[in-house]
C-alpha cells in the first residue's frame, strides 16, 4: 500500500508516542500519556536513538523543525511539518531564532564527534553546535512531497512528525543511507514508511 506523507506520518506518531510511554527511559518523570503531550528533548533523542536516526532538530517555543542545512549566519534550510513559508511551503530558509536550540541526535553526535553532554544551552553553546554542523558539512535531503503537503493537523505532534521526516531524509541522503533502522520502523508501524506518494 502506498501512503501519502501525512498518512505515513500519522502511523509514526502512534509508534513514537508508544515508545516514549512504554519503552524508553523517562528521565524527567513526567506523565507522557496524554495525546496532547509535547515532545521534549529527551523524547526526540530517545526515539532517534531507538531508530538510529542521523539528524539535527531545532526547537524554539516548544516547536520542532528538522534542520536540513545551516550556514555561518544562522541561516538554515528547515523542514517544518506545521508552519509554512508562503513561497516555499514546508521546506524553507529561515534565520534561526536567537532563542532556538539545536539538538543533534545520538547517532549524529557520534558520526560528527559532537560532545552534546558538554555543550550548554546558552547562545554560545548553540553557536558551537551549529559551527560543528557547518564544519562537518551537515546536509539532509527530503523528497519534494514534503515541501507542499502539510502533515501536521494539530498543535502537539511536530516532534514525532519531525522524527518521521528524519527517518525518510536519512534514507534519501546518500551520505547516511542505510544507517537508520528503517526495517525496525516498518516492523513497529506495519508499513514501509518510505513508500510514499
Amino acid at each position: 500500500m502506498i501512503l501519502s506523507p501525512s498518512e505515513s506520518g500519522k502511523l509514526f506518531i502512534s509508534t513514537a508516542r508508544y515508545l516514549i510511554n512504554h519503552k524508553l527511559p523517562n528521565f524527567s518523570k513526567k506523565d507522557k500519556s496524554s495525546p496532547a503531550y509535547w515532545f521534549e528533548p529527551e523524547d526526540m533523542t530517545g526515539v532517534s536513538g531507538f531508530f538510529n536516526l542521523i539528524a539535527a532538530y531545532n526547537n524554539s517555543g516548544s516547536h520542532w523543525r528538522l534542520l536540513l542545512e545551516v550556514n555561518k549566519n544562522r541561516e538554515a534550510l528547515v523542514y517544518d511539518p506545521y508552519f509554512s513559508d508562503k513561497d516555499s511551503y514546508h521546506i524553507y530558509r529561515m534565520k534561526l531564532p536567537d532563542d532556538s536550540v539545536t539538538f543533534p541526535s545520538p547517532a549524529l553526535s557520534r558520526e560528527f564527534g559532537i560532545d552534546c553532554l558538554n555543550l550548554s544551552l546558552t547562545p554560545e553553546g548553540e553557536q558551537k553546535r551549529l559551527d560543528q554542523l557547518i564544519e562537518k558539512n551537515y546536509q539532509l535531503y527530503l523528497p519534494s512531497h514534503f515541501q507542499k503537503e502539510k502533515i501536521q493537523d494539530d498543535s502537539c505532534n511536530c516532534g514525532p512528525l519531525t522524527l518521521y521526516a528524519a527517518l525518510v531524509a536519512d534514507e534519501k541522503t546518500e551520505r547516511f543511507k542505510g544507517k537508520a533502522k528503517v526495517q525496525l520502523a516498518k516492523g513497529w508501524t506495519s508499513q514501509d514508511l518510505l513508500i510514499i506518494k
